[in-house]
């Protein structure tokens, strides 16, 4: 069964998420305190819908959450 996927990174931002978490964690290793490591927030999102899972599960999307989607994948 395929499923009904909201992305919040497209490919580019999940590696460089990846990237961060990776040296994050190597200075951890290193000895370094996580909490004197600084809070980097969230600043870009993404919304993928995947219409036909939706449609195969149920779940109708408002016209208002399909206008908001960056992308809507259809087969």
């Amino acid at each position: 069964m395929r499923s009904l996927w909201f992305g919040a990174y497209d490919q580019g931002l999940a590696n460089a998420g990846l990237a961060l978490v990776t040296l994050l964690t190597l200075r951890i290793l290193k000895g370094e305190s996580a909490a004197t490591m600084p809070f980097e927030p969230l600043t870009t999102t993404t919304l993928w819908l995947h219409g036909a899972t939706a449609q195969a599960i149920g779940v109708s999307l408002p016209q208002a959450l399909l206008q908001q989607a960056d992308s809507l994948v259809q087969p």
